[in-house]
């Protein structure tokens, strides 16, 4: 029905219903620990986000040849994370990555992110140093359809509120008391000098058993020892 080009992960698919902050549960009821996904940046139907878009939803969804606050305040509060020099954003709807330049200590010409930037929402944007971006901003005007919508811009605000009010990176994505995978991420950062997703120290917690479903999914024991 949806062709070829379509691909689905893993040899056995999963078939996922229902996700709350870093676990996902499949049409089986089979649990699951999410040590994969980098969309879902504060977790899966983090309430915050939720209600930030459901909200605005209900009340208006156009583009950006309207009026509307919510991304110029996004916008200002998305500069406001970025060296001075960088003063000028555009917003699209697809787009990847996030960025590290800090770690470096440098101050670049283009910063670019995408994918996590409304954890789950298509979102992207570019930052960029006014004298940069003038030749093009100056003589071409710029437009894109969903890029900037209010409910978008919605969701990214609240997964931005989300990640500066709560840096740790376990209760970021929903982690409870007695959660059998822990991510030590300042450890990680400091040993490997990269993100916690790229450096991520996995602790067995609590005795849970669990295994690796292929390369992305933890499904977890439907027995545990107390």
């Amino acid at each position: 029905m949806l062709g070829p080009a379509y691909r689905l992960f893993y040899r056995n698919p999963v078939h996922l219903v229902r996700g709350r902050g870093a676990r996902l549960w499949d049409a089986d009821g089979t649990e699951y620990l999410d040590v994969y996904n980098n969309v879902a940046s504060v977790g899966h139907a983090n309430p915050r986000v939720v209600d930030a878009m459901t909200r605005q939803a209900a009340a208006l969804n156009t583009h950006t040849h309207y009026l509307h606050e919510n991304i110029l305040n996004y916008a200002e509060d998305i500069l406001s994370t970025m060296p001075e020099e960088i003063d000028r954003v555009m917003f699209q709807c697809t787009g990847d990555a996030f960025w590290g330049f800090e770690r470096q200590g440098i101050v670049p010409d283009i910063v670019t992110s995408g994918k996590p930037m409304a954890n789950g929402l298509p979102t992207s944007l570019m930052v960029a140093r006014h004298e940069v971006l003038e030749p093009f901003a100056g003589s071409i005007p710029y437009f894109n359809t969903f890029g900037g919508n209010p409910v978008c811009m919605a969701a990214a605000q609240a997964t931005l509120d989300v990640t500066a009010a709560d840096t740790d990176q376990a209760a970021l994505l929903g982690a409870a008391e007695g959660t059998p995978l822990l991510c030590i991420h300042r450890i990680a950062a400091d040993a490997y000098g990269v993100p916690c997703e790229r450096a991520v120290d996995t602790y067995l917690a609590d005795r849970m058993r669990f295994t690796m479903h292929h390369s992305g999914f933890v499904r977890l024991s439907a027995t545990r020892t107390q």
